[in-house]
């Protein structure tokens, strides 16, 4: 089947995830050049976050027939445009935080309305390898950004690094001028139920916690990236080249295993991403040249396929319905963990160094395993895959 409807959201999120994964490793340096002390440049990326998940989770609060996606999609791209060019301008530390944090809360709403009108256009049975194809737009994102961002802050100057920021985010305006919008689902699933609370069963409440417990890991990752690899005197640019690895193993990873989960269920193939994640930071820990780093940051891409993987678990196991709200709020897990992550250990780093707080991380991942075994029932199979009734049928009364 042609899969058309893939490249409007593609388009979007790719835009998205140029600019953030460009400037990602590159925010605590240009923080603490406005002002702040190395644990606020983790409470300033920190606060990003908060504003990343407040984006992914408020389209969810959306009525369930909002039928307008495509369009809060264009004036959310606007609108990013808009604030990264003012970014590029600040002079403050004040000033930054402000721009940063509309930019990251309109990326959110981004992030999830384009996985929604994915989720809504896919076939149940090929849900999982769409995902993933939506995923790769993170791995292109990085190797993109990873190689110009860096390149342009050394050469240009965050000033001119914003700017050409602000020119890519015109993408999102055109993905979601061409994305396909499908009627949103009837709120009524059998004659006389609703099932209001179906989406918080405790399968998902599980799939979230376990999704969040990994995000807090990605964050120490990024934020011990960069304290390590500054302190050992690596350029912005050779920094962003971990980056550029990292993206370039999602971008295989991410269909790949996307289209194993359609086969062999998605909690299998979660469990395999956790494990790599935790490999990954006892790598991190263990750093002290290039290619350290780069080994360390080609197994954290195991991040990204849970990025896009679980959204396709969290649809096979709510009500249609209720997909909006179980998607934004498995997405807003991630940028939690995110928060969670530099507040928690930029003090840590601080006070012991970067290398015990990168490898006390690894109980994180090891957490989120214990929580996804803890799921009963259906290891996360596509809904339907042969004909007769499907996962997300019957998920929620378990």
């Amino acid at each position: 089947m042609r899969r058309t409807y893939l490249v409007g959201p593609f388009l979007s999120t790719l835009s998205c995830w140029i600019v953030g994964n460009g400037t990602i490793s590159l925010l605590p340096l240009y923080a603490m050049q406005r002002g702040a002390s190395q644990a606020g440049s983790g409470v300033f990326l920190s606060f990003a976050f908060v504003c990343l998940a407040l984006g992914t989770f408020a389209p969810g609060l959306l009525p369930k027939g909002f039928a307008r996606r495509r369009l809060l999609v264009v004036a959310a791209g606007l609108l990013l445009m808009i604030a990264v060019l003012l970014t590029s301008h600040t002079r403050t530390l004040f000033g930054m935080a402000a721009g940063c944090g509309a930019m990251y809360f309109l990326a959110g709403i981004v992030f999830t309305q384009a996985t929604m009108l994915t989720g809504q256009a896919a076939p149940e049975k090929e849900r999982g390898a769409a995902m993933g194809i939506l995923g790769m737009s993170n791995g292109v994102g990085s190797i993109i950004g990873g190689l110009g961002a860096g390149w342009l802050a050394d050469h240009a100057g965050f000033v001119g690094l914003w700017e050409a920021c602000g020119a890519v985010c015109l993408l999102v305006v055109v993905g979601a001028l061409v994305s396909v919008e499908k009627a949103p689902p009837e709120q009524v699933t059998r004659a006389g139920s609703t099932r209001p609370s179906a989406a918080l069963g405790l399968p998902l409440i599980l799939i979230v916690a376990s999704y969040f417990m990994l995000s807090v890991t990605n964050a120490v990752a990024n934020l011990g990236r960069s304290l390590s690899m500054g302190h050992l005197g690596f350029s912005m640019f050779t920094i962003n080249l971990t980056q550029v690895l990292s993206g370039g193993v999602t971008l295989v990873l991410s269909f790949g295993l996307g289209w194993l989960s359609d086969r062999i269920g998605r909690r299998p193939v979660l469990l395999a991403s956790y494990f790599l994640t935790g490999a990954a930071m006892i790598t991190l820990g263990l750093s002290s040249q290039l290619w350290h780093f780069c080994v360390a940051f080609g197994l954290t891409s195991a991040v990204a396929v849970c990025m896009a993987i679980g959204p396709a678990y969290v649809l096979d196991v709510v009500p249609r319905e209720s997909a909006a709200l179980g998607v934004s709020l498995f997405q807003a897990a991630f940028w939690a963990g995110n928060i969670a992550g530099p507040v928690t250990l930029g003090f840590a780093f601080e006070r012991f160094g970067t290398e015990p707080p990168i490898l006390a991380s690894v109980l994180f991942p090891l957490g989120g395993v214990v929580l996804l075994m803890l799921i009963r029932g259906p290891r996360g199979m596509p809904a339907t895959p042969r004909g007769g009734r499907g996962v997300a049928a019957g998920a929620g009364g378990r």
